[in-house]
């Protein structure tokens, strides 16, 4: 089973390139938490076009507003972590969203 990496797209677009680089490997996928601020203005799309090329692509999107309630935060990553196992992440597609 594939690697499953949790990244949260900020305006350091490279902030999650480090880890996911030294310890990914093709066939691995990245969970993106991203608030509507960050889809807007495509956080992650340089960060998803480098992974890509290392083999590393994109399982699913969590959709996060307020981005600052921790509580919310933790419930919704439960959610999708479970759906992702449940789908043994490679079928974990589509986009996440919780209030």
């Amino acid at each position: 089973m594939p690697n499953l990496f949790i990244a949260i797209a900020t305006g350091q677009r490279v902030a999650n390139l480090p880890p996911i680089l030294e310890y990914g490997r093709p066939g691995d996928q990245i969970l993106w938490i991203e608030s509507p601020h960050a889809k807007k203005q495509e956080w992650s799309r340089g960060s998803r076009a480098v992974l890509q090329r290392h083999g590393i692509t994109t399982c699913g999107e969590v959709a996060v507003e307020p981005i600052n309630a921790p509580g919310d935060l933790a419930e919704g990553l439960r959610r999708a972590l479970r759906e992702a196992r449940q789908r043994r992440v490679n079928g974990f597609m589509g986009y996440l969203s919780w209030s």
